[in-house]
């Protein structure tokens, strides 16, 4: 039986709505918009901090589609949890600006590669709008205090082409995060041109190599290394580190724009009672076991491998160290 505490994250699907059309993502091709209304929300929220949460990540498809997110954001700040938001940021830099003014402690920015076509060929938007909002929102950081993570998928398209995105991350002082190309459920036509093969490992070798010794060097990545040295086994034959154990639905939870809880992407909801009740059920339970024994998809994301690289937090909060 597997027994475990409240979930230190939550995260919170507000929308489905999104107006990218990101190439390994399922959302922009969803038959139909859903999305939660402002008193779920909150009730979410407490909800969550009544467990003993100690952050609340809103994501969707892209939350800043949601009106009612800077209220969202306030709450989760008065409730003293940290709050963190995943966006595209490409919108009107106003609207990130009120998620700012809100409390924000994180804000999560999708960005791949800085080459301007290939990152339309990758996302289906322009990268000219994100790079100007982060200009801004990185010259924000000492009067508001809160962080910037990168959010940085690994493809074929930039396994090559990572060095000048880790020189403005570098440049601006931000966080950065990377994940392998994952693939699982996509339709085959989205793989084409993205996915890596068996081919591609010494390139994904040369690639991880280059993350690690620019951590060395003032890159502030949260990867560890133990995460990174597992994508190419993972990218190239879908293979975990051997006697890998994945205890992500003990520490984090997903509340579905639905309504319902999920321990993981890739297993199944639960429905029909309270969050602390779906968390400690003996369906959750059930649904732990399965990921502590690997009967799953398989993913190698860093919430499954559990592995962050200790890094103090030059704007945001000293406690967020641990929590991303």
């Amino acid at each position: 039986m597997v027994v475990c505490g409240p979930p230190k994250i939550v995260t919170i699907n507000v929308t489905t709505a999104c107006f990218a059309a990101c190439r390994y993502c399922h959302y922009w091709y969803a038959p139909e918009e859903k999305r939660i209304d402002r008193s779920d929300l909150a009730a979410y929220v407490r909800s969550a901090s009544a467990l003993g949460t100690r952050v609340i990540r809103i994501s969707g498809g892209e939350p800043l589609t949601h009106s009612d997110l800077p209220q969202l954001v306030g709450l989760v700040d008065d409730m003293g949890m940290v709050s963190m938001v995943c966006t595209s940021a490409c919108q009107e830099l106003t609207a990130l600006l009120a998620l700012v003014d809100a409390g924000l402690d994180i804000m999560a920015i999708s960005i791949d590669l800085l080459d301007a076509a290939e990152f339309r060929k990758l996302r289906g938007y322009s990268i000219e709008s994100v790079l100007a909002n982060l200009e801004a929102l990185a010259a924000l950081r000492p009067v508001k205090r809160f962080e910037i993570v990168i959010s940085t998928v690994l493809t074929r398209l930039n396994v090559h082409s990572l060095g000048p995105l880790l020189s403005l991350v570098k440049e601006k002082d931000l966080l950065l995060n990377v994940t392998p190309f994952q693939g699982g459920g996509l339709k085959p036509k989205l793989l084409q041109g993205i996915a890596l093969s068996a081919a591609d490992r010494a390139s994904i070798e040369s690639t991880v190599a280059h993350l690690k010794e620019e951590a060395q060097h003032g890159l502030r990545l949260l990867n560890s290394d133990p995460f990174l040295d597992g994508f190419a086994d993972f990218m190239t034959q879908g293979l975990l580190p051997q006697g890998h154990i994945c205890t992500a639905g003990e520490k984090e939870a997903i509340i579905t724009v639905d309504g319902e809880l999920k321990l993981c992407h890739s297993f199944e909801p639960l429905s029909g009672g309270s969050l602390q009740a779906l968390w400690y059920s003996d369906e959750a339970t059930r649904i732990r076991s399965r990921m502590r024994n690997l009967d799953c998809p398989r993913c190698w994301l860093s919430c499954h491998a559990d592995e962050r690289r200790p890094l103090s937090h030059t704007y945001g909060l000293t406690e967020l160290e641990g929590l991303l």
